[in-house]
Order: structure tokens, then C-alpha cells, then sequence
């Protein structure tokens, strides 16, 4: 297997994109969880050739003829039991599906994001159904790092609850992200949107 160099990391590659990705983590997961900024940390400095554990994950991918986006969550069930509501808890059949309505919410937020700052880049592209799955079907074809993809790797700890992980693969064709140029304004005209 090839080494990944500091090359591929998102914030390397396209980094006025990643500036913008990173702020709508950091806003989507505050205004979901309903969590004060004091509640929740983010650690981007995972290299994208470590391993990250998980039991569980929710994938999302968005496509278009020229580009390919892959967000996953990965968490364990046993630490972000605390995390769901009871509200849902209550309309569940097990904390299980809970859990997992929980994370495909959630990443549904994350991938109308993304798919947003696409289309304003001039990209087209469409976003899956979330597709949950055991960590152990991804230890089976785990995706090998392939250099030219940009990668990017948070650790997301919420204070009393846990942590989750959010990765993001993009293979990119087209030539919006390395023009884009980031402000505050797009962002906040994200969150007005969705």
C-alpha cells in the first residue's frame, strides 16, 4: 500500500473548503445534540492511515459525474446510548434503532451540507439513503487510501456521552473546490437553509 502524505488531507489539498466543512460540523452537530460549545470537542488531527474503531456506521455518499464524496459516522453503541433522547428511546423498537435513527439524522444533516456547498461550486450531485452497518463489514473491504483522494478525519467527543468519528472522502474531477474561497456568509446561509 502506497504512503499518504500530508497531500491528501483535506485541509491541505482545499483548504478554503475545509475551513467551511469543518465550521459545519462544528454548527450542524451543536444545533443537533443541543449541546452548549463547552459540551463538545473536535479533534481533526486523526491521520487518515489510523485505524478508527467503531462497532457501528452510517455511510452517505454523494455523487456526480465529477465528484464522489463519502461521509461515514462510526461510533459505539455501549458510550452513545446516553446521548438519544428519551422521545425517540420511546418510539423505538430497541436503543439499537434508536441509536442508529439518531446517527442517520445526523448525517443526513451533514450530507445536505455538503451537498449544498457542491451546488454552489457548480457541481452536480445527488446524496444516498443513509446505509448503516457493523464496523466489522468494513474491517472486510475497508477502503484502501488511494493517492489524489483528499481525506479528513474528526473525532467528535460530546462531554458525558461519548465519542462518534466523521470522515470524509472526496475524489474530485472538477475545478470548484480548488477555486472556492470561503466566508462566514456561506455557512450562515447554510444553517438558514436547512
Amino acid at each position: 500500500m502506497d504512503k499518504i502524505g500530508i497531500g491528501e488531507y483535506l485541509e491541505t489539498r482545499y483548504y478554503e473548503f475545509s475551513l467551511r466543512y469543518n465550521e459545519m460540523l462544528r454548527e450542524k452537530t451543536r444545533a443537533f445534540l443541543r449541546t452548549a460549545e463547552s459540551g463538545i470537542t473536535f479533534d481533526s488531527l486523526i491521520a487518515p492511515d489510523q485505524f478508527v474503531y467503531g462497532d457501528r456506521l452510517v455511510v452517505f455518499l454523494i455523487s456526480g459525474s465529477n465528484l464522489k464524496a463519502t461521509v461515514k459516522i462510526h461510533y459505539n453503541p455501549s458510550e452513545m446510548e446516553s446521548l438519544v433522547p428519551k422521545s425517540l428511546l420511546d418510539a423505538s423498537e430497541t436503543v439499537e434503532k434508536a441509536m442508529q435513527s439518531l446517527f442517520n439524522e445526523l448525517g443526513n444533516l451533514y450530507a445536505g451540507s455538503l451537498k449544498t456547498a457542491f451546488l454552489e461550486m457548480s457541481y452536480v450531485v445527488g446524496i444516498s439513503l443513509p446505509i448503516a452497518a457493523s464496523c466489522y463489514d468494513e474491517l472486510i473491504s475497508s477502503d484502501q487510501l488511494v493517492p489524489g483522494r483528499a481525506y479528513s478525519y474528526t473525532a467528535i467527543t460530546v462531554k458525558d456521552h461519548g465519542q462518534f468519528i466523521v470522515t470524509l472522502t472526496l475524489d474530485n474531477l472538477g475545478s470548484g473546490l480548488a477555486a472556492y474561497k470561503y466566508s462566514r456568509k456561506d455557512a450562515e446561509e447554510d444553517s438558514i437553509f436547512l
